[in-house]
């Protein structure tokens, strides 16, 4: 989790230097739930609180998910929480995303 703050960290940084869209350095997000120095929902909550990420979608995909984390879910502004292993359903979210991109 923490790895992946400081690489949008520095992709911040690079867009701001170099005046170009965050977009053209990541448009989607996937994490898990639990990972080493911070948790997926703490990285959402972070990505969404930045005005410069917060229309970027997250996608959190665990193997936790219940009633409760759903909520949990949402209340950072996760726009997509999937149940490991449904890899099929993590599939079709990202091909959704990306027609829906293009158009």
């Amino acid at each position: 989790g923490q790895a992946a703050y400081d690489a949008v960290k520095a992709a911040l940084a690079k867009s701001a230097a170099e005046k170009r869209p965050i977009s053209e350095f990541f448009n989607f997000v996937i994490t898990d739930i639990e990972m080493p120095q911070m948790d997926g929902l703490t990285l959402c909550r972070l990505l969404k609180e930045n005005p410069v990420t917060a229309h970027i979608p997250v996608a959190i995909y665990s193997s936790l998910i219940n009633e409760q984390m759903e909520v949990k879910c949402k209340e950072v502004g996760a726009d997509y929480h999937l149940c490991k292993p449904q890899l099929a359903d993590l599939m079709a979210m990202i091909r959704h995303h990306l027609v829906e991109a293009d158009s």
